[in-house]
């Protein structure tokens, strides 16, 4: 694995620049090769707008490529000729956490887009002395180890912010000048305005959604919580009685779904008949259409909800302490860059849900929307092809 790495980073890399790039085509990725994120909205829209643009997937899971080759889209196969062919010939490489989703060897010469995967407050990057990108620009490292580790080291020519104070904020984090960091948005809340956008991702992703709303509940709840960076266990604390969570739950006629963070696992026997388990294969920005109300603490999907709604917006901060201390920091007070119903126990929690509260509308939520998102009308996805190209032509 190292020997593999350093052969790739030290001698192929800096031969695939002298590669003969295709502008057209460009090569998407995302994290542990899934399909997901804003890749996948961006990847799905160029499809549906831009036939002039050859976009295409890859990945090296079997079950990834076997989904998009029946739905007929575009894929290769990371580790196949067919992939390393892709990876040679395109101009642009869009990913959502570093370019490795894409390759790393094959990546010289390539226009580097990252799409990002979240706003927020929390520290990111080299902001963060805990991520990959701080570790790997350790001054003691040697030189093995700072060749194994040149993925955290590689800057994009792009990475996409969504308004003004996120595109400072970035800019600050990857230390990377602001022009680098243009505000358009994320491609993932395309699908709430752009109609062939939705009919692409229903053919997809409808099937699993819709099996989210079986039963018929009257109220669809998601607790998305951010991952502890410490890899605590939280969730006893979080949830400390499920039963009677369930039961009221139950006499709203309504469902509760846990979707932890990857790395975050579900303890064995854990739910009750109304709180379950997020289904794994269920695409969360998909199924945004179907859900009633978001419960999520520091993560950016606070962020993503309210873009799209003014409703049922909830912030269960119950160890915000803990989080800010030994978790991950936070860069700006938490207070006044949220907007929603606050629940800092487990017992102002439940009654928010029995009341029904938390299904109206949040105060401060167009203030908040516009300071994360900006004032641009239209699909994220246009203004992205559109800096991209301009970049390009440059």
């Amino acid at each position: 694995m190292v020997i593999s790495r350093i052969v790739g980073n030290v001698l192929v890399r800096p031969l695939s620049s002298r590669a003969r790039r295709r502008s057209n085509l460009w090569l998407f990725g995302h994290e542990e090769g899934a399909f997901a994120g804003n890749s996948k909205f961006l990847y799905l829209w160029l499809l549906a707008h831009r036939p002039d643009i050859r976009s295409v997937w890859i990945t090296h899971r079997r079950d990834t490529e076997t989904l998009l080759r029946r739905q007929g889209l575009p894929v290769v196969r990371r580790g196949t000729w067919s992939g390393a062919r892709a990876a040679l010939q395109a101009g642009v490489y869009c990913y959502c956490f570093g370019p490795w989703e894409v390759s790393i060897a094959l990546s010289g010469g390539a226009f580097l887009v990252n799409l990002w995967h979240g706003v927020g407050l929390k520290a990111v990057q080299y902001g963060d002395p805990r991520s990959a990108a701080s570790r790997a620009t350790e001054p003691d490292l040697g030189w093995v180890a700072r060749k194994v580790t040149l993925a955290g080291r590689i800057d994009p020519n792009l990475l996409i912010a969504t308004s003004p104070f996120t595109a400072a904020h970035f800019a600050d984090q990857f230390r990377l000048p602001i022009d680098r960091c243009p505000p358009c948005g994320y491609s993932r809340l395309d699908v709430a305005i752009d109609r062939k956008l939705r009919e692409q991702v229903e053919r997809i992703d409808g099937p699993r959604v819709d099996r989210l709303r079986e039963g018929d509940p009257s109220e669809v709840y998601v607790y998305a919580p951010t991952y502890r960076d410490t890899a605590r266990d939280f969730l006893a604390d979080a949830l400390p009685d499920l039963e009677q969570l369930n039961a009221i739950l139950e006499r709203r006629g309504a469902i509760l779904y846990l979707k932890l963070h990857h790395r975050t696992p579900v303890p064995g026997g854990w739910g009750a008949a109304r709180v379950k388990a997020w289904p794994r294969d269920t695409d969360l920005y998909s199924a945004f259409p179907l859900i009633d109300a978001l419960i999520t603490d520091y993560s950016s999907l606070h962020y993503d909800w309210i873009f799209q709604s003014e409703r049922g917006a909830i912030l269960y901060t119950f160890d915000q302490d803990e989080y800010e201390q030994n978790d991950r920091a936070l860069l700006y007070p938490f207070e006044e860059n949220v907007a929603g119903w606050r629940a800092r126990s487990f017992e102002e929690l439940l009654e928010l849900i029995a009341t029904g509260r938390a299904l109206s509308a949040a105060p401060d939520v167009a203030k908040i929307r516009e300071k994360f998102w900006g004032t641009a009308e239209g699909t994220a996805s246009r203004r992205i092809v559109a800096v991209i190209e301009e970049r390009l032509r440059a």
